[in-house]
């Protein structure tokens, strides 16, 4: 991949959880004000967290945020801060409750099902993603392979979505 594609790529950014590449990267570029962290919930290191996170760019929408609203609404949401732009999803699996992806290094309590999580990457279809990934997958926390299964169908509809684009 070229830089000025990667360039493009992770000029806007929807961030399912944290990933530190696409962070950095996003923050070098200065592109956060297209980003947005999905799936924030437990415990923070800090009181500032949340407002750092502000700080920089990134809008924030918690689990509690997914439960109220509704995926549809949240959908919404992601597409009004992504506009026209192109898109990189990275989705730590840890953004699911840990009663559907058991195995990772982080598991928290309170996540999204796997319905909510592959309905809101199935809501980014009229986004122009270009690029994806999913982290934190750990099969040897997951004895029934629950995880993998969940990051499987997550990066089925990845490809998905880009497969549906028309090429330039």
């Amino acid at each position: 991949m070229s830089e000025r594609i990667l360039n493009e790529a992770i000029a806007v950014s929807i961030k399912l959880i944290l990933h530190w590449f696409q962070n950095f990267r996003a923050l070098s570029l200065r592109f956060l004000d297209h980003s947005i962290h999905v799936g924030l919930r437990g415990p923070l290191y800090s009181g500032t967290d949340l407002r750092e996170d502000s700080d920089m760019g990134f809008a924030q929408v918690t689990t509690d945020d997914v439960a109220a609203a509704g995926v549809g609404a949240v959908v919404e949401r992601l597409l009004a801060r992504v506009g026209n732009a192109p898109l990189y999803v990275s989705v730590d699996i840890d953004v699911l409750d840990p009663a559907h992806a058991p195995g990772t290094g982080t598991p928290e309590a309170g996540g999204l099902t796997s319905r909510e999580l592959l309905a809101l990457v199935r809501g980014l279809q009229p986004a122009n993603v270009v690029g994806a990934d999913v982290v934190e997958v750990s099969p040897a926390y997951d004895h029934a392979e629950i995880t993998a299964i969940a990051a499987a169908h997550v990066l089925y509809e990845l490809v998905t979505l880009m497969a549906l684009r028309p090429l330039d």
